[in-house]
């Protein structure tokens, strides 16, 4: 069976450099084809990402500040696969044969899809409800797998979010007992479920073979927004900072790609605003080498690529 990845990315190009030697080590030889969108405002480093995956990749697309639903939506037409494959920029792959082992349990019809249980529907209770019925809201985007042959049934594939009004009949739950809403995939996966129950339930992170840093993109686009040439500039809220712990890998990540981003002024810049961030988190020199050997023990082979 083939298996096509949709890879979805924000605009930010030490990362993507990451992400394409974390490919080029541990699983270029595990995926048949990929389908890349490049979500951002900055033209030059758009195309700079554009052109470094190019080689790789059978489609891609650029946007400006989209969902991540609605570029699952720009991408997923195009794919020719048989095996669906979703990955976000902050999940990093850091062991041969991750994708290859899950594939398998699809091809042998052992599960219809694979990955980490989300229950991402609000207000409290709709979460509630749903997961009553299926034990879960949806399956995370950051690293998934489905049978596309069950999204062939579906009258319209929609990766986005969903909404609902008290008392909707929506056919994968019955009545919807409450407003509300559910986060991106979460449609598409209640309609998976409803047709089929082999679904493998995974790790979000899995030492030695995958993490994921959740929100890592997301605090790039809050504290790093100036990058992205918009009018409003670098503006912080008082009193607030990236966490340190998104800034330990933010650092690591730049110091293993800053060489390869050929953009003196944007890598100053980032630089600047980096040390700005770090100020605000108060922590001294030698807590925060310590913090970096640390993970470099814990994570292992990923900053070895």
């Amino acid at each position: 069976m083939k298996l096509s990845l949709m890879l979805a990315t924000v605009c930010d190009p030490y990362m993507m450099v990451f992400q394409k030697k974390l490919y080029q080590k541990y699983w270029k030889n595990e995926v048949d084809e990929i389908l890349l969108n490049i979500n951002g405002r900055n033209e030059q480093i758009k195309d700079f990402i554009y052109n470094l995956w190019k080689p790789e990749c059978k489609y891609i697309e650029k946007n400006r500040m989209m969902r991540q639903g609605t570029a699952f939506n720009y991408l997923y037409p195009n794919l020719t696969g048989d095996i669906v494959m979703t990955m976000d920029t902050d999940n990093f792959i850091y062991r041969r044969g991750v994708i290859s082992d899950y594939k398998v349990l699809i091809e042998n019809n052992v599960y219809d899809a694979i990955g980490s249980i989300g229950s991402h529907a609000y207000p409290s209770q709709l979460s509630q409800f749903i997961t009553n019925k299926y034990g879960l809201v949806r399956l995370n985007p950051f690293m998934s797998f489905w049978r596309k042959s069950i999204f062939d049934q579906f009258e319209k594939v929609e990766w986005s979010s969903i909404a609902w009004k008290a008392g909707d009949q929506y056919q994968p739950l019955g009545v919807i007992p409450i407003d509300g809403y559910a986060e991106v995939m979460s449609d598409l996966s209640l309609q998976f479920f409803y047709r089929s129950n082999k679904i493998l339930k995974i790790p979000a992170t899995k030492y030695n073979e995958y993490v994921h840093v959740g929100g890592l993109s997301s605090i790039y686009r809050k504290f790093f927004l100036e990058l992205e040439h918009d009018q409003s500039g670098y503006h912080r809220e008082d009193g607030k900072s990236a966490d340190i712990y998104y800034l330990i890998w933010r650092y690591q990540i730049f110091e293993l790609t800053k060489n390869e981003v050929p953009f003196k002024e944007y890598n100053d810049k980032y630089s600047e605003i980096f040390e700005n961030e770090l100020k605000q988190t108060r922590i001294n020199k030698q807590d925060f080498d310590m913090i970096i050997e640390r993970d470099k023990k814990l994570f292992g082979d990923l900053f070895l690529c």
